[in-house]
Formats: C-alpha cells, structure tokens, sequence
C-alpha cells in the first residue's frame, strides 16, 4: 500500500477511529500523521477545505484515489483492503459491528453538538439542549444492554466507535457519572483499555482548548437511569 495521509486531531473521537483503525491493520508505519484541528466556532482551514469540501476531520489521503474523508468511508475503505480485521467476516456478524458503530459515533455526534450549544451561553436554545439530553439519555441505555454481548480481546470498528463515545464522557462530560448508571459499560470500557490499540491511542490532556466556553457540562446519570 502506498504512503496515506491522515488528516487528524488526538482531540476528536473521530480521528482517533480512523487512527485507532489503522493501529489494528498494522499500517501506522504507512501514515503521515497531519495535525489539523477544527471547531465550530473557527474559520475552516483552507487546506482541510482543499482535501475535504466539509471542513472536516478526519481524511485519509490516499495516493491515486484521493481524499476519503468522515470515519465511517475510511474504514470501510480499509476494510475492502483487508477484510475480516475491522468487521467480522460473518454477514449477520458484520452488520452487528456496523449498527453498533452506527450508534455510538450518533451518541457521540449528539455530545459534541449539545456542548457546543451550551458554550453559547445566554445564546443557547433551551429545547435544542433539552432535545440533545433526551437523545443520550436514550441511547445509553441501549449501548449498555449490547455490551455483555462484546468480546474485548476481539476488538472491531463497532467497539473502538464504542471506546471513542465513551471517552468523550469522560472527557467533556466528567462529573456525568456514567459508570455508576451503565456497570456494563464500565466493566467492557475498563477490559477493552487493555488492548494494545485502545492504550496506545489516549486523548491528550494537556494542549490547548479552542472550546473553553464551557467547564462542566449538564449531565448527571444515576443508578436508575
């Protein structure tokens, strides 16, 4: 394979898939690793605009195929190049693996939307706030009854989609609690972070926020939840 290109941040949880992927398919040694961090609230960087018209992260640049930019194209690119590693080979297996990561990178699609309406302050649309808690208040529930079912020594894209919502909990949302409410959860999050990839790969605590609008999110889970 030829050398790719990983547009990327540490920071975003998709990035981190697309890199975590690669980190499972051996190919780390074959990325260029291109720091490219985006937000909201800035001006898109023209040379993320020039490989992903989006503005986007993350994009895998790949020689004589182009850009392939948003988590889930990448990794069903490197899928088709290696098959049986990201998704299982089995087909009811597969798209077990596929609705999992369908659902985790929505939860987490839900997370970093909802902070950023927060950050707006006096700004913010109650309703819209109030909408995106109902959504992750409903989705974790469903994520904690599928996670008995999950093997973390047989680590896939659906279970680092998994790892990569959860720990943007962690991250964003510290005091929420998620643990206490989700032992499932917990227990599969403690077990997978032993795995050679999910360790290799934690978010970074210590550069610069370009979000510091808010400190403490508004979410608190309890053991009824």
């Amino acid at each position: 394979m030829s050398k790719l290109t990983l547009l990327w941040s540490p920071r975003s949880p998709y990035a981190r898939k697309a890199l975590m992927a690669l980190d499972l398919l051996g190919l780390l040694p074959q990325v260029d690793l291109r720091l490219t961090r985006v937000a909201l609230q800035m001006p898109p960087d023209p040379a993320l605009l020039a490989e992903n018209p989006l503005g986007k992260i993350p994009v895998l640049v790949v020689p004589g195929l182009g850009p392939l930019f948003d988590s889930r194209l990448i990794v069903s690119w490197l899928d088709r190049q290696t098959p049986g590693v990201l998704f299982p080979a089995d087909p009811a297996a597969h798209l077990e693996t596929e609705r999992l990561e369908t659902l985790a990178d929505g939860v987490t699609d839900v997370l970093l939307l909802w902070r950023t309406e927060e950050s707006r302050g006096d700004r913010k649309n109650p309703q819209i706030a109030a909408g995106f808690e109902t959504k992750v208040r409903t989705g974790m529930p469903v994520l904690e009854a599928i996670a008995p079912t999950l093997d973390p020594s047989s680590l896939n894209v659906g279970q680092i989609a998994l790892r990569c919502c959860l720990d943007q909990l962690d991250f964003r949302y510290a005091a929420c609690n998620w643990r206490a409410a989700f032992p499932a959860l917990a227990a599969w999050h403690a077990a997978v972070g032993a795995h050679r990839v999910i360790a290799a790969h934690p978010i970074p605590t210590d550069l610069p926020d370009h979000n510091t609008g808010v400190a403490v999110m508004p979410l608190s889970f309890t053991e009824t939840n």
